[in-house]
């Protein structure tokens, strides 16, 4: 084993080299690795694998999004790399090859949460009771692979020391111990057995059948009916499922136990805290929609209350522009009456409609049945009448009226009326 060099950034990654002590079979390609993440208050930590191992740093953001959605504290993040440790040799190319690497990896975080905390109820995931330097991680892992090699490399030693002896000198029944080892022969994961993946079902319950069938053997082997197979002669260590998870419960005893109790406490407290944060979310919402009516209510009103405050100004209006009208003194004298024996003279057809149409919607105006906006547009009309006249003072007085109503001053407005009605009266119209 040999350690790799440290990264000098903020977040301290801690590379480390493991080497094979018959763990695993060298091959060419690139190794997988183990690593270790630590959320930023030190208070969790993710033992995963990944393969290759320079990949370690892309999964820490793949993690880290996953996390944000389960975990939403601030302190949880940013979430760093502590542990890159690279698996020397350990090529995968294949289901069999990874299947070690995950293996060696649920051991490890088996252990390290034994050392450190528990396991937490997330997947790959520990509880770490009190936060860790950048430099105890690194040593609480090796000391954590340094644990999960001897299981391994005691695994057949420990198998024998199990055996029941059934022999007078005490030195047990050699053909037992070959079996055991016959038996962790046929369900060790060698690698190179399946090259496809059309493959696996079939050499999956090929396996599965050989494991049976040492396993009736080894029973009957025991109770003396029958003698055992022939002692394998190639022998390697490797990490089955049964034997791995054996050994760990073994090595972990009731601590694990008590890890799995505390897990499944973890559980039952998170399940209880999103019901009760799903009530809240449904008070909440239902207290939205009653706020959403409230707001929807007053505005309708402060609509009615602005149409009503308009109406009433209008109304104003017109009473302020009707009081001026008749309180304004006459700025003009009023023209001469035309001589009684002249002959009116001869006008136009324009001249006429717009001095009727100036009559009507003059009175109209008195009687207060027009708003400014309505009186301006009637006073329009007769400007489009008067200014189409052959006379130049019918045309020059509706100019002056439509003038006066668009300034809005009475007083103005009030010189302009009598000069049309004057215009009018000049043509006897």
């Amino acid at each position: 084993m040999s350690e790799g060099a440290t990264m000098g950034n903020q977040t301290e990654v801690q590379r480390v080299v493991l080497e094979p002590d018959g763990q695993w079979t060298v091959g060419a390609g690139p190794s997988s690795a183990l690593y270790v993440m630590v959320t930023a208050d030190g208070t969790a930590a993710k033992v995963g694998a990944c393969e290759p191992c320079d990949r370690a740093e892309g999964r820490l953001r793949e993690v880290e999004r996953k996390q944000r959605t389960r975990v939403e504290a601030l302190a949880t993040y940013p979430i760093r790399l502590a542990i890159v440790a690279e698996l020397r040799g350990l090529a995968v190319d294949g289901d069999e090859m990874w299947s070690i690497t995950t293996h060696l990896e649920g051991a490890v975080r088996f252990v390290l949460a034994r050392r450190l905390g528990r396991l937490a109820a997330w997947p790959d995931w520990i509880h770490v009771d009190q936060p860790l330097t950048a430099a105890s991680w690194h040593s609480e892992f090796l000391a954590a692979w340094a644990e999960v090699a001897r299981l391994g490399r005691d695994a057949s030693m420990r198998l024998r020391k199990e055996v029941p002896s059934r022999q007078p000198d005490g030195q047990g029944d050699p053909h037992e111990v070959m079996e055991l080892e016959t038996f962790i022969e046929a369900c060790r994961i060698e690698p190179g057995t399946m090259q496809a993946k059309s493959h696996r079902s079939a050499v999956a319950k090929e396996r599965r059948t050989s494991c049976r069938q040492n396993a009736q053997q080894l029973h009957s082997v025991h109770s003396g009916r029958e003698k055992p197979m022939v002692k394998p002669t190639r022998r390697a260590w490797a990490v089955p499922c049964l034997v791995l998870a054996s050994l760990l419960m073994a090595s972990c005893g009731d601590g694990l136990g008590g890890e799995i109790e505390a897990v499944k406490r973890d559980a039952s407290s998170a399940q209880a805290e999103r019901v009760s944060v799903e009530e809240q979310v449904a008070e909440v919402a239902g207290g939205l929609e009653d706020l959403q009516e409230r707001i929807a209510e007053t505005q309708t009103k402060i609509e009615a209350a602005k149409a009503a405050i308009a109406q009433v100004n209008r109304a104003n209006t017109v009473l302020a522009t009707q009081e001026a009208l008749r309180s304004a003194p006459s700025t003009t004298e009023p023209p001469p009456p035309p001589p009684t024996t002249a002959a009116p003279p001869d006008v136009s057809g324009r001249a006429a409609f717009a001095c009727s149409h100036f009559r009507n919607v003059i009175g109209d105006a008195y009687k207060g049945i027009f708003t400014d906006a309505e009186l301006r547009a009637k006073l329009g009309e007769v400007y489009n009448d008067g200014k189409e006249a052959d006379e130049p003072e019918i045309v020059q007085a509706s100019t002056n009226l439509y003038a006066a109503a668009t300034f809005g001053d009475p007083t103005f407005f009030f010189a302009a009326e009598q000069q049309m009605e004057a215009a009018c009266d000049l043509y006897e119209l």
